[in-house]
C-alpha cells in the first residue's frame, strides 16, 4: 500500500464506508499484517454489539442542571442531577475503552440477571440488527450467541430477523417489527408484527388481541400485521379463532379458513449451516468447509450482506463453551465458493442442494487441545443462521 492503514481506515471498512479501491488496499494490508487484522476483528466485533445497543436516552432538562448549578455549595449540594444518562458508546471510540465498557456492561447484566423465583428458562439468541430484550422500562441489546435468563414479563423486539430459543421446546422467528412478550415456559403473546414458531409436543399458546393460538407439536406463523389474526400451518394442529387448522392451512383475517399453498414461514425460511474441517495444527492456518443446505421443499435464495455486514463469522470456545474469539470473514479469507457473496447479490439454493464456502483463517489457538467452533452466516434482511458447535481437535 501507498499510504499506512490507520484506525479510522479500519472502522471504515468495517462499516463498508471505504470506495472498491481503497477497500481492496485494506483487505490486502490486513491479510498481510497479523496485528492488524487483529485489530481489525476486535473493531468489527465490536461493531457488532453496537448493532444491539437501543438509542441513546436524553439528557436531562436544562432546568434541572441550572438549579445544580445555582445551589447553596455552602451546603452539601445534590450534584446526582448532574448526571446524565447512559448512552450508546460512540463509534469512534479507542477500542481498548470500547472493549472495558462492553466488559463492564457484561458485569452489570450478569448482577442484574441472577436466577429468581420467577425466572421461566433460559433464551438462546441469535443477532439481528436492533434486537433488544425488554424489562420493566429498560430496554438493552441481547446479547448475540449467549443464552440468557427469561423472566416473565420480558420483551423481544427486532429491527431486523432475528431468532430465539426457549427453553428445549419452543424455537421462535420474529420479523422485523415483531414484539413478543415472554409470560411463561407455555405461553408467549405476541403483540405486534409477525412470528414463526416451531414447538416441540406438549401444550403452547400464543396469545394475541384477537384471541390465543393453542398449538400440539407444531410449526406455523402467526400475523398480526392487518390488524387481524392470520395463522398459517406448516406441521401439526392448532387452534384459533374458534378454528381447527392442520397442515397446508390458513385462517385469514380471523375468519376464513384457505389452502396455504407453502406460504407459512416464506419470509425466514434458509438453509442449514454445518462446519467441516479435520484436525489442526498449532500455529498453521485453520482451513474451515462451510457448508449450506437446502432441507426445505422449496427454493431457497441466499442473498448477500449488505456492505456494511459480513456474510460470515466464526465463533470459537474452549471445550467447556467458553467463548474466546468471535472472527469475521473477509473477502480474501475465502479461498473457494464466494461467488454469491458480491454486493446485492444471491444464489438459489434448490431443495436438497448444497453450496459450500472454504475459508482459510490464521489459526486463533494458543495451546493444543480441542476447541469448539460454530459458524454464523448473517445476509441482508433475514435471520442469522447458527451451525452447531464442531469440535475441533489442535494437535502440536
Amino acid at each position: 500500500m501507498s499510504r499506512r492503514v490507520t484506525h479510522a481506515d479500519l472502522v471504515a471498512r468495517a462499516l463498508g464506508a471505504l470506495p472498491a479501491e481503497a477497500k481492496a488496499q485494506v483487505d490486502q494490508a490486513i491479510e498481510a499484517d497479523a496485528a492488524l487484522r487483529r485489530q481489525f476483528e476486535e473493531v468489527a466485533g465490536h461493531l457488532l454489539a453496537y448493532d444491539r445497543l437501543p438509542p441513546a436516552p436524553p439528557p436531562p432538562p436544562f432546568a434541572r442542571l441550572d438549579a445544580a448549578l445555582d445551589a447553596d455549595f455552602a451546603q452539601a449540594p445534590d450534584l446526582s442531577v448532574l448526571r446524565l444518562p447512559r448512552r450508546a458508546a460512540p463509534r469512534w471510540l479507542n477500542p481498548w475503552v470500547a472493549a472495558a465498557l462492553l466488559l463492564a456492561g457484561l458485569l452489570i447484566w450478569n448482577a442484574t440477571d441472577s436466577p429468581r423465583d420467577d425466572q421461566q428458562g433460559d433464551l438462546l439468541l441469535l443477532p439481528g440488527r436492533g434486537l433488544q430484550l425488554v424489562r420493566g422500562e429498560q430496554a438493552r441489546p441481547a446479547p448475540a450467541l449467549a443464552a440468557v435468563a427469561v423472566l416473565a414479563g420480558d420483551v423481544l423486539t427486532c429491527d431486523e430477523p432475528a431468532e430465539a430459543q426457549l427453553g428445549e421446546r419452543v424455537r421462535l422467528v420474529l420479523d422485523a417489527g415483531a414484539r413478543l412478550r415472554i409470560e411463561n415456559a407455555e405461553r408467549v403473546t405476541l403483540e405486534a408484527g409477525r412470528a414463526w414458531f416451531e414447538v416441540r409436543p406438549g401444550a403452547f399458546e400464543v396469545g394475541t388481541a384477537h384471541g390465543p393460538v393453542r398449538v400440539l407439536g407444531t410449526a406455523f406463523e402467526v400475523d398480526l400485521r392487518t390488524g387481524a389474526l392470520d395463522v398459517a400451518v406448516a406441521h401439526g394442529r392448532v387452534a384459533a379463532g374458534g378454528h381447527e387448522l392442520s397442515a397446508g392451512q390458513r385462517l385469514v383475517a380471523s375468519s376464513s379458513i384457505e389452502p396455504d399453498e407453502g406460504r407459512a414461514g416464506a419470509w425466514f425460511q434458509r438453509p442449514s449451516l454445518i462446519v467441516a474441517g479435520g484436525p489442526a495444527r498449532l500455529g498453521e492456518p485453520l482451513r474451515l468447509v462451510l457448508r449450506l443446505e437446502n432441507r426445505t421443499s422449496t427454493l431457497l435464495t441466499l442473498p448477500a450482506p449488505s456492505d456494511a455486514r459480513f456474510a460470515f463469522w466464526l465463533h470459537f470456545a474452549d471445550a467447556e463453551g467458553q467463548p474466546i474469539r468471535e472472527i469475521p470473514i473477509l473477502p480474501a479469507q475465502i479461498v473457494a465458493g464466494r461467488e454469491f457473496l458480491r454486493a446485492g447479490g444471491e444464489a438459489e439454493l434448490r431443495p436438497g442442494a448444497t453450496r459450500e464456502v472454504t475459508v482459510e483463517i490464521p489459526a486463533p489457538f494458543t495451546s493444543a487441545g480441542t476447541y469448539l467452533c460454530r459458524a454464523l452466516y448473517r445476509p441482508a434482511g433475514r435471520p442469522g443462521v447458527l451451525s452447531d458447535a464442531r469440535p475441533i481437535e489442535v494437535r502440536e
